[in-house]
């Protein structure tokens, strides 16, 4: 597991951060969901097909979009 940088949530407004990090060698597996989880839809992207989304804005959270943005630079 390599660590790719930390990031902030709402950086100047907040100082809640989070670490992004990138696996390799994983296995999926069944998902052991909580109760408040069970509506949570999960889906295997290709490359393509993620970055197609995030250019559409289909996904727009800034989480996701910047810790993608760290996984290109490192790449």
């Amino acid at each position: 597991m390599d660590h790719l940088g930390h990031l902030y949530s709402a950086y100047g407004h907040s100082a809640q951060g989070f670490d992004v990090f990138v696996a390799t060698g994983l296995e999926a597996g069944e998902p052991r969901r909580e109760a408040t989880e069970q509506d949570m839809r999960s889906a295997r992207l290709s490359v393509d097909e993620l970055e197609d989304r995030l250019r559409a804005g289909t996904i727009k959270d800034g989480s996701t979009v910047a810790a993608w943005g760290l996984y290109r630079l490192a790449s």
